[in-house]
Formats: C-alpha cells, structure tokens, sequence
C-alpha cells in the first residue's frame, strides 16, 4: 500500500510539470511546426504523423505521378495506388519498429530472433516478404517524395 501512495504521490505532483511540459510543446508545434519533444526520435514522430497522412493523400488526390499518354490513366492510377499501399505500409511498419511491437532483422538475424522470440506473444519478427515490402515502400518513399502533394 505504501508503494502505491508513493506512486500515486509521483503522478500528482508531476501534474503542474506535465502541463507546462504540453503547453510549452503545443507553442512550440504552432510557432514552428515541431517542438523539442518530437526532435527526441524523430523516427518514432514522422511514424506516428506519415501514415494519416498519406491515407489522406492516397484517397484525395487529382493527380498520379510519372503518367504519360502513352499509358491508359486506369492503368496509372492503380499503378500509383499500389506505390501508395507500400509507402503507407512502411510507415506503419516504421511505426511498429519503433514501439518494438515488430522487429526488422535480415538474414541469419532474423531467423536467430525468430527462435528468440518464438514464444513472445507481444513481439513479432517481420518475415522476409515484410521486410522487402518495407523496403520497397522506404525506397518509393524517396523516390517519390517530390510527388507527396495534392
């Protein structure tokens, strides 16, 4: 019982903290568009925002990238679509990675952490398709990044 007064002591207290801590980087997102916080893993930030937005992207643009009149539009736009799917795929793998709900290994590591992590409930080790779908995603992700707009 006494541990958990000391506990609940702790959250109480650091209260006024987290309040000024939040408004601090609320100020700082509106004055620059990213505040210190996010600088700490910059991974894990662009992670959580990318997925939302490039869903957004994928179903609200008026245009597709790299189309010719050569190519039938249908054609192109599933094209793009699917260069989509694997970005978006990437970044929400991103997103795994870097809250350890997945883990991104290759080759003999990845069959070591399999065995690893075998009887871990909460860990999965991507198989080797997920991970060359991240790559190929991360790899349009570059590729493509002059055409992320709508």
């Amino acid at each position: 019982m006494k541990i958990f007064n000391i506990y609940w002591w702790e959250r109480v207290l650091d209260l006024p903290f987290k309040f000024y801590r939040e408004t601090k980087w609320f100020i700082q997102r509106g004055k620059r568009g990213w505040a210190d916080c996010d600088a700490w893993s910059i991974d894990d930030y662009l992670a959580e925002i990318l997925p939302p937005m490039l869903k957004r992207l994928q179903t609200g643009s008026h245009g597709i990238p790299g189309w010719s009149n050569d190519e039938d539009e249908e054609v192109a736009q599933e094209r793009w679509n699917k260069t989509m799917e694997d970005i978006i795929f990437a970044w929400e793998s991103q997103e795994k990675i870097c809250n350890t709900d997945w883990l991104y290994y290759t080759g003999k590591e990845r069959i070591q952490a399999e065995k690893h992590f075998k009887n871990d409930s909460g860990t999965h080790v991507m198989t080797k398709e997920e991970c060359e779908k991240y790559r190929l995603g991360m790899k349009n992700f570059i590729k493509y990044l002059n055409c992320l707009w709508d």
